[in-house]
């Protein structure tokens, strides 16, 4: 009997173990997520400003020089900024157009700049 109650506690302290382990994880996906969008209305709100600060520089991986950076869409998105985006926030631009979300950085950003019309 007192064999069982071991097993029991070791199980129920094993599944709080998880529970707080998920609880961190979608709080860290939340916080994520969150930055995403804050980061996404920046670069919406920077190419709608022309009075906004300068960009900070593109790191390695967003070295490919945009496709018409002077052209803007309705959304007022422009092709630098969507060379600019994560692929977290390439996903959710495409999402909120109904569009594919699916495939790689290369192809979310062409499938977004084509829903653009800026391609």
């Amino acid at each position: 009997k007192e064999e069982k109650e071991k097993r029991e506690k070791e199980a129920e302290a094993a599944r709080q173990t998880e529970l707080q382990e998920q609880r961190e994880k979608e709080e860290k996906e939340k916080e994520q997520k969150e930055q995403n969008e804050r980061e996404a209305q920046e670069a919406a709100s920077a190419s709608a400003s022309p009075s906004a600060p300068a960009a900070a520089p593109p790191s390695a991986e967003e070295e490919n020089p945009p496709v018409s950076s002077s052209s803007s869409s309705s959304s007022g998105l422009t092709a630098a900024d969507v060379e600019r985006m994560t692929v977290v926030v390439l996903k959710e631009e495409l999402k909120k157009r109904n569009e594919k979300t699916a495939g790689k950085k290369a192809e979310l950003q062409q499938r977004l700049l084509q829903c653009l019309g800026l391609s």
